[in-house]
């Protein structure tokens, strides 16, 4: 699936994206590309959000945790997690540097979710009958967020000519979850 962007009054910038799923097996896997096609340089970011019909607690490696206000945004500070139990009980959390998210589905069944390292931030949703695990590039409101001062907001200004690039990974398996 692909779009080809040209400029206009809501977004200046020309631009390519494309979104190619590839199904192997118990396996899914979705590459980004996103393509600056214009002349100057391009605020960009990726990301997927993914619904699971699962609403136990998920599992991941996260080091960091971005604290958010009341509105869902995030306070603009990271937090080393000392405890991720705590942390997969929230029902959202904006996390960050993290490789691999587990939890599972029910008949036995389990979800492990991975993906290329430029999907450095993760956002997880957690409701009473649903999971919302969403790698993506950036922290939310991250381009404010690095004006204001604020670090490691995996924000990108794509050149002319430049691709990001990444995949996500999703196995569903009938294997034991730690």
């Amino acid at each position: 699936m692909q779009i080809g962007w040209k400029p206009d009054e809501a977004w200046p910038w020309d631009f390519e994206a494309k979104q190619i799923f590839t199904v192997s097996g118990n396996s899914l896997e979705l590459r980004f590309l996103l393509q600056n096609i214009g002349r100057s340089a391009m605020p960009a970011g990726l990301g997927w959000h993914p619904y699971f019909n699962s609403a136990s607690p998920v599992a991941h490696d996260a080091e960091y945790l971005w604290p958010h206000r009341a509105d869902y945004l995030p306070e603009g500070r990271r937090l080393k997690i000392s405890n991720p139990t705590e942390v997969s009980k929230l029902k959202t959390a904006y996390l960050d540097t993290w490789s691999t998210v587990r939890f599972p589905l029910g008949n036995k069944l389990s979800v492990t979710l991975t993906a290329s390292s430029i999907f450095e931030h993760l956002v997880i949703h957690q409701a009473d009958d649903y999971s919302c695990i969403e790698p993506v590039t950036h922290v939310a409101d991250g381009f404010n967020l690095k004006a204001s001062g604020a670090a490691n907001t995996g924000v990108f200004h794509l050149a002319p000519g430049k691709t990001l690039d990444g995949s996500i990974f999703i196995v569903v398996d009938n294997g034991n979850l730690p």
